[in-house]
């Protein structure tokens, strides 16, 4: 007489649990992606929008300037300047409501001779060849509302760099005058004007870093 055996529950194979794990972990990499606190950094965020290549460090420093500035400008009060997406949010939502559309920009001669610099100790000009940086600055507005009908000094041109809000505005206005300090630009119209190498730490036409 056989001895019957007995059918056994047959158990999930391996590739079932498997795929059901993974589509757990798809799952939870979706919700972590799709949350406020995955964004990225505040200084890469900066760094994908505007485009200039510089690091950590400096974007960081552009950051709490220009939160500063608004922070003060728009009497938002914030614990300490290092500032966070959900600061950046606020100030951005108030700044764009008040400032609209900015600009940063820079102005370039367009003919060699002196032009006038506020940065350097020794000398009230400086010789800039064609295409070399008077001035970067910012503004909401345009090139009119800004200046009017004639630029600071004959022979410049305006040149729009980068247009955004108020707090990208003054982020890229922040890097590249720091740019500008270890530049070969910088390097060589101090060379050409005898400069000191402690002098026009800003474009000759920037008069203070605000």
């Amino acid at each position: 007489m056989q001895r019957s055996i007995p059918l056994q529950m047959k158990q999930p194979s391996r590739l079932i649990h498997l795929l059901f794990l993974l589509l757990i972990l798809l799952t939870a990499l979706y919700l972590y992606l799709s949350s406020p606190e995955s964004a990225l950094p505040l200084a890469a965020q900066m760094e994908e929008a505007i485009g200039i290549n510089a690091s950590r460090e400096v974007y960081e420093e552009a950051i709490s300037y220009a939160g500063k500035n608004l922070a003060n400008e728009l009497d938002i009060d914030l614990e300490n300047y290092d500032i966070s997406l959900e600061d950046y949010r606020t100030i951005v939502g108030t700044a764009t409501r008040k400032f609209g559309n900015c600009q940063q920009y820079r102005l370039i001669p367009l003919e060699t001779r002196p032009y006038s610099c506020f940065t350097c100790t020794s000398r009230p000009t400086v010789i800039l060849s064609a295409g070399q940086t008077f001035k970067i600055g910012q503004t909401c507005g345009n090139k009119q509302s800004r200046y009017g009908s004639e630029l600071p000094e004959p022979g410049l041109k305006y040149f729009i760099e980068f247009e955004g809000n108020i707090f990208e505005v003054m982020v890229a206005e922040y890097v590249k005058l720091m740019l500008f300090q270890q530049s070969i630009e910088r390097k060589e119209i101090i060379r050409i004007n005898q400069l000191s190498g402690l002098e026009m730490p800003l474009p000759p036409g920037n008069k203070i870093l605000r």
